[in-house]
């Protein structure tokens, strides 16, 4: 018999820190995997995006150190799918979204741009021009311009509707879950994956033996989002920033700064510190990085003038052009607030200490998204500690995305747990100098200040946030039911909302491109023709009615999530159908100048008044636009280092839902605005349960689960005080035996 999970716990724990420490060949540690019974689910635990479900074979895709540029150079080019398969695949995921009607008027229309010599064509050559250019106009990637300005350009709060984040596990040392320590070793962590990085002495990025892009990594660090008028800028300071020469690694919508900061920013009740955690290209000790934060916690908490600090973090909460003019007249009011604000941008993270303590997971989750907006900084990755220790981290989107920041959080959690704190009396032996930021705050920024607390106040009672912890089962059992553990959840969610509203609607779930050059994201159409067979049989059949009812409902079941999984391997393979949509669509947009062509100034006027705009029907169409309204906005970014993922809805009426998949359990973090009655984000969390439900019935109820299984012992005391019953005994020795038959 396999071993179980108990028997199974030390030696697959030891197999995974080998992996994870590139101390065992690829190899060596499937061999060691299989010996060890491991469900092949618990690799898949760490991916994100769901890659780990298109592939039968255990392949460790194990991280190999080799030299960055040449992995950079062997990696492809993000490709330009072909126009009559993204019209087909188009085509295929609106028939469960839209009406008969609406969807007879998007064939036509669709049937119009994708004729020989027609719009579709003319956009589509244009795009592999663009593509192909050379000099100074080469990017490394036709999407990566328009979709870095997809992210700085957009004047709405990035606060809940962009940023994204993480909620780390409680340490399993519990005398390490105080709020100092805590902080103190999760920032080890990350300086640690810094320092490595910064010196070459770390793992590049794999996937099955494949290569995947590393430039996100130079934005984790170092790097901010400032915000200007029309569109915000990113900056990165890095002393190993990519040459002109070298666009494998050069990003056009980035500005790079030759240095490499050593400090990090500390917030704790809207009050600003910094101090150095690197000295001679060495991480601080732990003892010093508590001491510092002990040292600050202490100045603040002691000091009655604390809570007359300005809390200027609001601002990053607020409209991207009011917070640009403010950003201005700081910088004019006062040098020291220049100052102040440059040395942010130059820091390694923001730590944020919280005196809240949250009870519960919902609580904890809408901390991490948003907490009050006052003592944080949106504009920057944001480490937050909670007065608790239990701690997460607010992830700004647009340098990177899920499957990079992933990792790092993983190593972050990974080192934190594998180091003890040192107690609060050593401290004392720690000189660490530290350094308060002094703002100068004029009264029209104070009054800046309190319109932008009103408006993210009124943004968050809109926001409702619903946690769920799922673990009647988990990725084991839909695995070993012959299903993708991400489709399976993905079909949940699907009839979650036809169980709510009755229909089917537009659905994204973020696919990783990395394997390509700068690759970012897919979107995954998981809202297809076999989804809405499948939810309109299960609210019309009773499951147990007949064998055949039981049977087609598993069948229809399976026909949904193949249909998941080839769209999924669609996406990551760079042939989906929204980012190539979105490249035509800013190439019409260029050639009628209501866009400017990348690495040019902006348009200055758009086509004359009635003029022909190259594919204007098509992206006019009402049916194409309905498809790719993200009501549902799904993310799936699993690891066991977290608790808790998520991030906001992106259309009003919609839903946010990030979502990871376990061994033994699936937990979601479910967001939407009030709306109306339904859009809520509790109703949708006691749907889903009862959808999770409803598809393991399914399952289970097939006829090949519902044959006898093995007998085993079954030892009861009878209610006529009989002596136990072996269930070994043949039926006729139990009634002969026990009722005197």
């Amino acid at each position: 018999m396999p071993a179980t999970d108990d028997q199974t716990k030390g030696t697959n724990e030891d197999v995974y820190s080998r992996i994870a420490h590139d101390s065992i060949s690829e190899r060596q540690a499937s061999t060691l995997l299989r010996k060890a019974s491991v469900p092949r689910f618990k690799l898949e635990v760490r991916s994100a995006f769901g890659w780990t479900d298109l592939d039968d074979d255990l392949n460790i895709s194990s991280p190999k150190r080799r030299d960055l540029e040449a992995h950079q150079k062997s990696l492809p080019r993000l490709p330009i799918p072909d126009l009559q398969k993204t019209c087909d695949l188009l085509l295929q995921s609106c028939e469960a979204v839209l009406t008969p009607e609406e969807f007879e008027k998007t064939k036509a229309v669709t049937t119009e741009f994708r004729k020989p010599g027609g719009d579709g064509e003319k956009l589509q050559h244009m795009l592999q021009q663009f593509d192909q250019a050379e000099g100074p106009n080469a990017v490394p990637s036709w999407l990566e311009p328009w979709w870095d300005a997809a992210y700085v350009k957009p004047r709405d709060p990035i606060a809940i509707n962009v940023n994204y984040f993480f909620c780390w596990e409680d340490d399993p040392k519990p005398a390490n879950n105080n709020q100092i320590g805590r902080a103190a070793s999760l920032l080890e962590g990350a300086v640690e994956f810094l320092v490595g990085m910064r010196s070459g002495n770390w793992s590049l990025d794999t996937e099955r033996g494949k290569p995947l892009c590393m430039s996100q990594y130079r934005r984790v660090f170092c790097a901010s989002r400032i915000p200007k008028p029309k569109r915000d800028v990113v900056v990165t300071y890095s002393k190993n920033k990519p040459s002109p020469e070298s666009p494998s690694f050069c990003s056009k919508t980035t500005t790079y700064v030759d240095e490499d900061p050593t400090h990090v920013v500390v917030m704790y009740r809207n009050r600003f510190f910094w101090f150095d955690v690197i000295k001679d290209n060495q991480r601080l000790e732990i003892g010093a990085v508590e001491a510092a934060l002990a040292k600050i916690k202490k100045k603040c908490d002691d000091d009655p003038q604390t809570s007359k600090a300005p809390p200027v973090g609001v601002f990053t909460a607020a409209n991207r052009d009011d917070w640009a003019a403010c950003y201005e007249k700081m910088c004019n009011a006062d040098a020291a607030n220049k100052h102040n604000f440059e040395l942010i941008h130059r820091a390694i993270i923001v730590v944020v200490l919280e005196d809240i303590a949250p009870a519960d997971d919902n609580e904890f989750s809408r901390l991490i998204c948003h907490g009050t907006g006052t003592n944080r900084w949106f504009d920057k990755h944001c480490m937050i500690v909670c007065a608790n220790g239990r701690a997460g981290i607010n992830f700004e989107h647009s340098v990177g995305d899920g499957a990079t920041t992933l990792r790092v959080v993983d190593e972050m959690y990974e080192y934190s747990k594998s180091h003890t704190n040192p107690v609060p009396s050593a401290h004392d032996a720690y000189v660490v100098e530290t350094h308060e930021l002094h703002w100068s705050i004029t009264d029209e920024l104070r009054q800046g200040i309190i319109k932008s607390y009103s408006v993210f106040k009124q943004a968050i009672m809109m926001n409702e946030t619903a946690s769920l912890h799922f673990s009647d089962f988990g990725g084991s059992f839909i695995k070993h039911s012959g299903f993708s553990p991400d489709a399976f959840t993905q079909v949940a969610l699907q009839l979650t909302y036809y169980g709510i509203f009755g229909e089917l609607t537009g659905t994204y779930e973020a696919a990783s491109t990395r394997q390509f050059l700068h690759g970012r994201t897919e979107t995954v159409r998981s809202c297809t023709k076999e989804v809405h067979d499948f939810c309109t049989a299960v609210l019309q059949t009773p499951l147990l009615s007949t064998q055949k009812a039981r049977t087609h409902l598993f069948d229809l079941l399976k026909k949904a999530t193949e249909a998941h999984v080839g769209f999924m391997r669609q996406a990551k393979q760079g042939h989906g159908v929204d980012r190539h949509l979105f490249g035509l669509k800013m190439m019409s947009a260029v050639e009628s100048n209501y866009e400017s062509r990348p690495g040019t100034a902006e348009g200055t006027h758009k086509s004359e008044e009635g003029g022909h705009r190259l594919g204007a029907a098509f992206f006019n169409d009402a049916g194409v636009s309905k498809s790719s309204r993200w009501v549902l906005s799904t993310s799936h970014c699993g690891s066991p280092s977290l608790r808790l993922f998520g991030f906001g809805p992106v259309v009003i009426g919609g839903f946010g839902i990030g979502y990871m998949i376990k061994n033994n359990s699936i937990s979601f973090n479910v967001t939407s605005k009030y709306y109306n009655n339904t859009t809520s984000s509790k109703l949708f969390v006691l749907q889903l349960q009862r959808a999770l439900f409803q598809l393991q019935s399914i399952v289970l109820s097939h006829p090949s689960n519902l044959e006898a299984q093995e007998s085993t012992t079954l030892a009861f005391v009878h209610p006529t005080n009989m002596t136990q019953i072996d269930a070994d005994w043949s039926e006729t020795q139990l009634w002969d035996t026990v009722f005197g038959y």
